[in-house]
């Protein structure tokens, strides 16, 4: 369990590359991705297996890694 923010800071400082944020779309809240490079951008990022519409975020949530956004 994890969610898109912890996901997205582990790459980053493992990696290096680029944080990306963007509206989520299951909700008014926002949605972290990250970036290897800029050149011909491939995300990576965690999002909920079965996501639900909702105000509020889920803190911890069980996800799968996504590379099409």
């Amino acid at each position: 369990m994890s969610n898109c923010l912890i996901f997205a800071l582990k790459k980053f400082f493992i990696e290096g590359g680029y944080l990306i944020i963007r509206k989520s779309h299951w909700g008014p809240f926002p949605h972290f991705l990250w970036a290897k490079s800029l050149e011909g951008i491939e995300v990576e990022h965690y999002a909920p297996i079965n996501p639900k519409e909702r105000k509020v975020p889920s803190f911890l949530f069980k996800g799968e890694i996504k590379t099409k956004d």
